[in-house]
């Protein structure tokens, strides 16, 4: 006899439950991905099942994209004053080429109500938003006149967004040190996006100001702009978007484990002495990743003017793990630049005894490839001299996937 028990807690694989609930959460035919036609079948009934609907609302809400100016849709306002707001964990508003003045002017003209028709990402219910863990605020033309964020939106969020909500906080928008009051409510905030950390006498100094913040990536300003925060935060992951200014001024005491220098089109000599003063106060580097420019004509010139003087500085970073370089301006063979940081044979160079990983991508013009060279476990192959042949090489490398391996990329 079966037990009645057991059999009213029906289940279904994983594998299963998830395609279907995607399907109802999609905007294209409902079975497409189901050829057989008993998982039709299964589909359609999973339509009248309630965990199957809050799945999908979960699925649908769960990420909300907004463009600067464009009216959110009343249809999901109405749906977001309800038990949907709870599902939403993301928020991203990305630029618009559309100039919302001269619409409403138009609108007016028209006879048009406008309250109907341009309803602001400014009037989302952010109190109901219990899982909201991240804003993103992309880069658009905030200088022209009439193209601006709605800056109420700041203030907004210091007064309804529940307080320890947001993991992560990104704006390309130069942010006003009380337009950042808001993040003084947010102490779980681990990531933190901005052109500049404002100098403000009491927003960064104070202990609820992103106290356990772990990654700062700066867009736009130097090294200067995040002398403070670096001081007193915690942070693991430091990365400048830009190439920083006053590069060379000493960062205090921290915590960094990784740092990633992703600007373009920098000098390799500037890339060198960046990375020269790193190695005097971060010296506890686990991760790096820089893009470094070679542009020199001749392979012998590229490995005696750049990649030399590069790998005696990066062999100072007694603690790295794992090197990422993305190469720009690429003159020289996927083969010979490989063979470059395998052959320790006739070079005095000693790299860090504890790396384990080199990426090297180069994307240039019509040149495509990226390859991996890591070395056995257990074996330290810069100081044997025979241990060139512990290395091994992977081509066409995932870049995702390689920097997915590491916690505080």
């Amino acid at each position: 006899m079966v037990d009645s028990e057991a059999s009213s807690k029906p289940s279904l694989l994983p594998e299963l439950y998830k395609p279907i609930a995607e399907s109802l959460a999609g905007s294209y035919e409902l079975y497409s991905r189901f050829p057989d036609p008993e998982l039709k079948a299964l589909c359609a009934l999973a339509q009248t099942c309630r965990a199957f609907q809050y799945e999908a609302e979960r699925i649908i809400f769960r990420d909300l994209l907004f463009i600067h100016h464009e009216s959110c849709p009343p249809e999901l306002m109405d749906a977001l004053q309800t038990r949907k707001s709870e599902y939403v964990e993301s928020i991203t508003i990305i630029p618009t080429t559309i100039d919302i003045q001269k619409r409403l002017a138009r609108m007016q003209r028209r006879g048009q109500p406008l309250a109907q028709h341009h309803i602001s990402y400014t009037e989302l219910p952010f109190d109901r938003m219990k899982r909201l863990r991240s804003i993103e605020i992309s880069e658009t033309f905030f200088h022209t006149k009439g193209w601006s964020i709605d800056r109420t939106l700041f203030q907004i969020l210091h007064d309804k967004l529940s307080e320890n909500t947001l993991h992560t906080f990104s704006s390309s928008l130069v942010l006003k040190p009380d337009e950042l009051q808001f993040l003084l409510r947010q102490s779980n905030l681990i990531d933190l996006r901005l052109p500049y950390i404002p100098d403000h006498l009491t927003l960064v100094p104070s202990p609820t100001f992103v106290p356990r913040l772990e990654k700062l990536t700066i867009m736009r300003g130097g090294i200067g702009d995040a002398l403070e925060i670096l001081r007193t935060r915690p942070i693991k992951s430091l990365v400048f978007d830009c190439f920083p200014g006053k590069y060379r001024n000493t960062i205090p005491p921290n915590t960094l484990e990784t740092l990633r220098l992703t600007y373009p089109g920098i000098s390799h000599d500037k890339t060198i002495q960046f990375l020269e003063s790193r190695t005097r106060d971060c010296a506890d580097i686990q991760i790096l990743s820089f893009r470094l420019s070679l542009v020199l004509d001749s392979h012998s010139t590229i490995k005696r003017n750049i990649l030399s003087p590069l790998l005696q500085t990066v062999g100072n970073f007694e603690r790295l793990q794992a090197l990422h370089i993305h190469l720009d301006d690429c003159y020289i063979s996927q083969q010979s630049i490989t063979e470059f940081f395998i052959d320790r044979t006739s070079s005095d160079i000693n790299l860090p005894p504890r790396l384990q990983t080199v990426l090297l991508v180069c994307e240039a013009k019509e040149i495509n490839w990226s390859v991996e060279i890591w070395r056995e476990e257990g074996t330290d192959v810069f100081r044997d001299i025979e241990g060139t042949e512990r290395w091994n090489v992977r081509k066409t490398v995932d870049q995702d996937e390689w920097m997915g391996r590491w916690k505080n990329w």
